[in-house]
């Protein structure tokens, strides 16, 4: 397995790049033993673009220390090890989770109320600290500049610099992110430091929290659940059926982003795409410095700019 390694804060961290069963099967035993332990992961995806009809390439996991890089894109075995993780995992961080949340519902068959209960966001954390962008005077909101504010102060920026890479090999901002190869040693490095600086900011955000008796802290926190959950029974090959577990009481803002992703769903199952997939809004909220929500469109209609 190609292992990149990284300094962080002055600590060493690896990104690993999944490549074959071997390699899954490796990954599903550390996953394995963070979901036994209600271990914070970082969960993070790469997309074609930035519209919703776009699809995942690579989705990343990540502790503190270890990121391993799952190509979904190349097939059901990497689909199906994403899945189980994204399935059993009771506490996860991502920085674009309304993102996140409904591309997995709609690609990998996470169904948003079942992921949403036990996954949260370091936008709306790090927002009801300090709603301003740091051209604002802020700490920010997006990961690059919230990661160096919190966590290390030369955390890389992941989307400029891939952008820099897509221009050596003569790709653009609007096309790298679909046509750079799955296994460029920048895109899985890059891929993995997302996850594993969400995984680091969020404990961050939550000590600040605490710090400044802030009400809400502890509604942010999700209270690991012991027990690994065993991956659930398919509705068909692709799109698997999580149960929730047992209730808790709904941090700030779900009621609402659950009925938003409900909503969504029924509009999208009302106009089905040729070979009976729904089809995808465009609008994703992108996790660089001044991201704006597209309008929808049209499959194959021009990427926001922008990166998740």
């Amino acid at each position: 397995m190609p292992v990149h390694p990284y300094r962080l804060a002055g600590e060493p961290v690896e990104i690993k790049a999944a490549e074959n069963g071997e390699d899954l099967r490796e990954f599903r035993a550390w996953w394995t033993a963070h979901a036994n332990a209600g271990t914070l992961i970082g969960f993070d995806t790469e997309t074609t673009g930035l519209a919703w009809t776009d699809r995942i390439r690579l989705a990343q996991f990540a502790d503190a220390n270890t990121a391993y890089v799952i190509p979904v894109e190349l097939g059901w075995p990497f689909r199906e090890a994403a899945i189980e993780a994204l399935a059993a995992l009771p506490n996860l961080v991502a920085p674009n989770l309304a993102f996140d949340a409904l591309k997995v519902d709609n690609e990998l068959g996470i169904r948003l109320e079942d992921l949403y209960p036990r996954a949260q966001g370091s936008r709306v954390a790090a927002h009801l600290l300090d709603s301003r962008h740091d051209y604002e005077g802020g700490a920010g909101l997006s990961l690059k500049p919230l990661s160096a504010w919190y966590v290390d102060p030369a955390a890389p920026d992941t989307q400029n610099d891939l952008t820099k890479v897509f221009n050596g090999l003569g790709l653009t901002k609007e096309n790298g992110w679909a046509r750079i190869e799955l296994s460029h040693h920048v895109y899985e490095l890059y891929a993995g430091l997302d996850a594993l600086l969400v995984a680091r900011l969020l404990p961050k955000l939550l000590e600040r929290y605490r710090a400044e008796g802030l009400p809400g802290a502890a509604a942010l926190r999700t209270p690991p659940r012991p027990g690994v959950r065993q991956a659930p029974a398919h509705r068909n090959a692709d799109r698997p059926r999580v149960h929730r577990g047992p209730g808790r009481p709904a941090r700030p803002g779900e009621g609402a982003v659950l009925r938003r992703g409900r909503a969504l769903r029924r509009r999208l199952g009302e106009q089905p795409r040729p070979g009976g997939r729904r089809p995808a809004r465009d609008g994703r909220e992108a996790d660089g410095e001044d991201r704006q929500r597209r309008p929808v469109g049209r499959q194959g209609g021009p990427a926001a700019d922008g990166r998740p």
